[in-house]
This record gives structure tokens, sequence and C-alpha cells, in this order.
């Protein structure tokens, strides 16, 4: 399966199951680098605004300049069980990987949390990325 259909599934899930909770810090430059055109670039902020708005996915920034060497790794997923079981995720330039060691995924899971920290608050990003569509 492509990355892409991957990508789809989980955006999926996220919207249809109770019970199901996700979270995403984007960096600021994925709001301003201008990939897929103009239309692609206005529709991006709406569609995160929308995703936003849901209780259970907040969407929050990391401005440029803060907590840059960790959030620009790569991405982590970080994905819990029913019965507590933790894997996590983690994507680089040339690599992706599943990782289920305690020890590792507890080492990928600190990332998103210090991301988190240096990330505006959920109110503050609905406010920073409806400025971002009003200057696309």
């Amino acid at each position: 399966m492509s990355l892409g259909a991957v990508r789809l599934r989980r955006q999926e899930a996220l919207t249809r199951r109770i019970g199901v909770l996700g979270g995403s810090v984007l960096h600021e430059a994925a709001l301003r680098t201008g990939v897929g055109g103009e239309e692609v670039m206005r529709a991006q902020p709406e569609r995160l605004r929308e995703v936003g708005r849901s209780r259970h996915v907040p969407v929050r920034v990391l401005p440029i300049g803060r907590c840059n060497g960790v959030a620009l790794a790569g991405p982590i997923v970080v994905l819990e069980t029913p019965d507590r079981d933790m894997s996590a995720y983690a994507e680089g330039p040339e690599v992706s990987v599943l990782h289920a060691s305690p020890d590792k995924v507890s080492v990928l899971n600190q990332r998103p949390a210090v991301i988190r920290t240096h990330a505006l608050s959920i109110e503050e990003s609905a406010g920073y990325i409806r400025r971002v569509a009003e200057e696309v």
C-alpha cells in the first residue's frame, strides 16, 4: 500500500470512528510551501480548520524558528491499542519504520511531546491558519 493510501486510511479512521483520538502539529513551512498549485494552497487551510474543529483531532501550528532540530527530523505517529500496547511509526527521508520496542517507542513518544510544548495553542493555531488562508 502506498504512503498516500495509508495516510488516507488514517484520515478516514479519525473522522468515522468514535473513540479514536488524534492530533497534529504542523510546521509553519507546511502551510506556506507551495505544493499542488494555487487551488490546493487555497483549499488546504480551510480543510485544516475543518479538521481542527473536531474535538478529537486538534490541529496545532509550530511556527518557524521554534524547536527546529526536533521538529525537522520527520513525522512520527504514536499508536496505542485498546490493550495499551504502544508502537511508533517514524518517517525519514529514505526510510519509514514501525517500532514496537517499549524503549524505542518511549524515546520516539518524547519528540512529539517536546514539539507540542513549542507549538501554538489550538485556538492560536486556528487563528494562524485563518491568517495564512487570507494571505494566499
